[in-house]
């Protein structure tokens, strides 16, 4: 009986761990393989002036990752969700080698946000992307899921999860 215990406690996969960021502010479920990524981690993935705050990945290679970034809008009302979306949209699809699958508003919990799916032929190979954007008081927070399209069949559900699972207060 112990030893069909034991068997059971190791065969199940390890549980997911609900992540909290921003002092709280941002939470989402990451797959239970994910770790934080390092700073260096994530210059080397996000070569741009502002990376997100916080990147998580399932392993050194980088293939997959989960972003999260939360910028505040200059004074004043942030535009609707709908026009910040769209206008997202806009700068995504102009971008070489971007293939546009999704787009349009979508709900999560009781929050709306906009949702960009697409794909993106990098270097090496084709990337596929999850993202969503929301706004909170005067902030934008993006949420980006990425794999590589070799991978994303086997990875989409959990990726999918764990965008799935995000809470904004």
């Amino acid at each position: 009986m112990a030893l069909c215990l034991l068997l059971l406690l190791v065969a199940l996969p390890a549980a997911a761990q609900r992540t909290e960021l921003y002092d709280g502010g941002v939470s989402l479920q990451l797959p239970a393989d994910f770790r934080p990524m390092t700073r260096d981690e994530i210059t080397r993935k996000y070569p741009r002036s502002q990376p997100p705050q916080f990147a998580f990945t399932d392993g050194d290679d980088l293939t997959q990752t989960i972003a999260v970034s939360r910028w505040q809008f200059s004074p004043g009302s942030p535009p609707p969700l709908s026009d910040l979306g769209a206008d997202m949209h806009r700068r995504v699809a102009v971008q070489s080698g971007i293939t546009m699958r999704r787009t349009g508003l979508v709900e999560i919990g009781a929050r709306q946000w906009y949702a960009l799916e697409f794909t993106v032929q990098a270097v090496d190979q084709p990337i596929e992307n999850l993202m969503r954007i929301t706004t909170i008081n005067n902030y934008i927070v993006i949420l980006a899921a990425s794999v590589t399209s070799k991978l994303y069949p086997e990875r989409e559900a959990s990726l999918r999860t764990a965008i799935e699972s995000v809470t904004v207060r």
